[in-house]
C-alpha cells in the first residue's frame, strides 16, 4: 500500500519535497540515514515498533527526487485531564547531503501541526549536548533548555528542550513571509 502525500512544500527552496507517513517498506532506507547521522542508532525493531504504536506515535518521511531524505518520529500524549497534551520528538534526522534545505523544518512542522490538532500544547525532545547545530535549529522555533539527562547517550548528556506548539508554529509561519 502506498502512503498518501500529506504535505507538499511550496517555497522555492522546498520545491520537490513531500512529507508522507512512514511505512515498513521505508525502514531499510531510514536505517541507512540513521547510521549516517548518529553514533548510537535505533535498531530496525525500534523503528518497526514506532510504526505499530500508531496513533500515539506518528512517523513521517521527507521525499525529494523520489528518495527519502529525512524522517521524524513523535509520540503524542493527548489531554486526558485539564493539563496540556504533549508531543515528544523521539527521533528526527535529515540525510547529510540534504541538510540546510528546510527538510527538518518541514518535518518538524508536520509534527507540530498534528499535535496542535490533537490538543498538544507543548513539544519536547532530548538532544546531544555536543550537537550545537541541532540545538541552534530548535532555538529558531522557540525551544529553550529546560534540563539535562545525565549519560542519556551513554557517553554524553542530553539537553532537554521544550517549546509551546503554537509559538513554534507562529515562528515558522513568520519565516515564510
Amino acid at each position: 500500500m502506498e502512503a498518501e502525500v500529506i504535505r507538499e512544500a511550496t517555497g522555492s527552496q522546498d520545491s520537490g519535497t513531500w512529507i508522507r507517513d512512514m511505512t515498513e517498506s521505508d525502514l531499510d532506507t531510514i536505517r541507512e540515514i540513521e547510521e549516517k547521522c548518529f553514533t548510537h542508532v535505533w535498531t530496525q525493531q525500534m523503528f518497526r515498533t514506532s510504526l505499530e504504536q500508531r496513533p500515539l506515535t506518528q512517523s513521517w518521511v521527507a521525499i525529494r527526487d523520489q528518495h527519502i531524505v529525512g524522517y521524524l518520529i513523535a509520540s503524542y500524549i493527548p489531554r486526558y485531564t485539564k493539563g496540556e497534551g504533549e508531543i515528544h520528538i523521539s527521533n528526527i534526522a535529515v540525510s547529510p547531503g540534504a541538510r540546510r534545505q528546510n527538510i527538518g523544518t518541514l518535518l518538524l512542522r508536520q509534527a507540530l501541526e498534528y499535535g496542535d490538532t490533537h490538543l498538544c500544547n507543548v513539544v519536547g525532545l532530548e538532544v546531544r549536548e555536543s550537537n550545537t547545530d541541532a540545538r541552534s535549529f530548535y532555538r529558531l522555533f522557540g525551544f529553550i533548555n529546560i534540563g539535562r539527562r545525565l549519560n542519556y547517550y551513554e557517553d554524553e548528556d542530553a539537553i532537554l528542550m521544550e517549546a509551546a506548539v503554537q509559538n513554534a508554529l507562529h515562528v515558522m509561519q513568520e519565516g515564510e513571509n
